[in-house]
């Protein structure tokens, strides 16, 4: 088969792996989102309808590539060939919030929802929180709009309404009492606005799967095929979304790898990748550790920095990609020294000819992003 050509054995085995529960732990640059799309190309070739096939993935930029990706390779396909794409029914790719807006859309109803709805940005619901903590006689020195926010978004992704964090946390601590308090009134903003936030959209469509047969029965038999990529940055209500979904066929493939999950802070859990196996009786795990992204030097740092930690699954990183420049370590007295010192870097290079679009600097937080000036 011609697409499964420069594929290498693991990445072949993760594509030919239809049937049942599948996990692959992909590193940094070892083709996971080839894989992904070719996996859902064979499905096709092999006659699976194509909208009975979905995708999730975290980022609208990732969830537009895979979508192009899939229809390049149903482009791609020979007319003439055995087994032709029916071309008029795409799989559906979205990320998990795109994901609830088409399940509340299509099947809010049951929960009283209206067909159309108007969706709360992080600024909107700044605001309203702002506006309720103005209301209560708090002070943003007191607590941060952004603080009482998060925790807000932090509960719902771990399923929790207003009315049960009223119950656990009413009268705890001043902080807990609060946010129960503002949690409350920006609910009834929401429902006065006809309005739902990022968080309902992952919260609502659990709550309704759990609760409607009939919805989750049809759902289920929309998607028989059900991908998910980045899974190693799921939450608890995206964990619970993902088992209803496949709860009938049992064919979820999921592509992540725990070595790089650093969304822990708001609500992600490693634990599901890492216990896949125990989650889903009879699943399947293969290994992508071919890097073809990275230097040799680059590759090596890492897998010895991470064999550190020990909560992981076994996956040492390959290449045969040359060594590559070595890997420099500056320690700054301060971070000016730091900024200073990456300045007269950034000037040497360019010095040397390099375009500065081709020069990237990252940072940990916010407050080191300091001014650099190269002349």
């Amino acid at each position: 088969m011609k697409y499964l050509e420069g594929l290498n054995d693991a990445q072949k085995r993760a594509v030919l792996t239809t049937a049942g529960p599948v996990s692959v732990l992909a590193g940094a640059g070892s083709g996971k989102t080839r894989v992904l799309t070719t996996r859902i190309y064979h499905l096709i070739r092999e006659g699976v309808p194509g909208n009975e096939i979905l995708a999730v993935t975290f980022t609208n930029k990732a969830a537009r590539e895979m979508r192009e990706r899939v229809r390049t390779l149903l482009g791609e396909n020979d007319p003439m060939a055995p087994n032709t794409p029916d071309l008029s029914g795409l799989p559906f790719v979205a990320t998990f919030h795109g994901l609830g807006r088409e399940l509340l859309e299509s099947y809010g109803s049951s929960m009283g929802l209206p067909r159309y709805f108007s969706i709360f940005d992080r600024d909107d619901s700044e605001k309203v929180v702002s506006e309720a903590l103005k209301a209560l006689d708090v002070s943003i020195k007191e607590l941060s709009p952004r603080a009482v926010l998060g925790r807000i978004s932090k509960a719902k992704g771990e399923g929790m309404t207003a009315s049960g964090f009223q119950e656990k946390f009413g009268r705890g601590s001043f902080g807990a009492r609060i946010t129960s308090e503002v949690w409350g009134r920006y609910e009834a903003k929401l429902k006065k606005e006809k309005a739902l936030d990022f968080d309902d959209l992952i919260a609502l469509p659990v709550r309704m799967l759990e609760k409607h047969e009939d919805v989750r029965h049809a759902v289920q038999a929309r998607w028989k095929y059900v991908h998910i990529d980045e899974y190693q940055d799921t939450n608890e209500l995206q964990g619970r979304l993902a088992k209803l979904l496949v709860e009938k066929h049992n064919n979820l493939f999921v592509v992540g790898d725990g070595d790089q999950a650093i969304y822990g802070w708001r609500g992600a859990k490693m634990e599901y990748i890492l216990n896949f196996e125990k989650e889903y009786a009879g699943a399947k795990t293969i290994i992508l550790e071919h890097n073809y992204r990275s230097t040799k030097n680059l590759v090596d740092a890492a897998n010895g920095v991470i064999k550190e930690n020990k909560k992981r699954k076994e996956r040492i990183s390959v290449t045969d990609n040359p060594s590559g420049e070595p890997i420099r370590v500056y320690a700054g007295f301060s971070a000016e020294d730091e900024a200073r010192f990456i300045a007269t870097r950034i000037k040497h290079f360019m010095e040397g000819g390099e375009l500065p679009e081709n020069i990237a600097i990252l940072f940990r937080t916010n407050p080191h992003q300091l001014p650099v000036t190269c002349a």
